[in-house]
């Protein structure tokens, strides 16, 4: 699939961002938009990284591959 259908279907991911790891990505996040959301949002957020995407083993693969994972997902791999 190329670039522009990859962006279009929002599913295009710049290279240089392939290879950060979903955690790292995760906190930063919440660390840039956590202190504009209301506490109980904020708690909602942090509650679902924690129990369930970062446990989940994602927190160490980088975006590229959960990129991949998606597109499989969905059917247009």
């Amino acid at each position: 699939m190329g670039q522009e259908a990859l962006i279009r279907r929002n599913l295009w991911l710049d290279p240089r961002e392939a290879e950060m790891l979903f955690g790292v990505f995760a906190e930063g996040f919440m660390d840039v938009v956590g202190p504009r959301l209301e506490p109980t949002t904020s708690a909602k957020y942090r509650s679902f990284l924690d129990n369930h995407l970062l446990p989940s083993g994602r927190h160490g693969r980088d975006l590229q591959q959960l990129r991949r994972d998606r597109e499989v997902a969905l059917g247009v791999a």
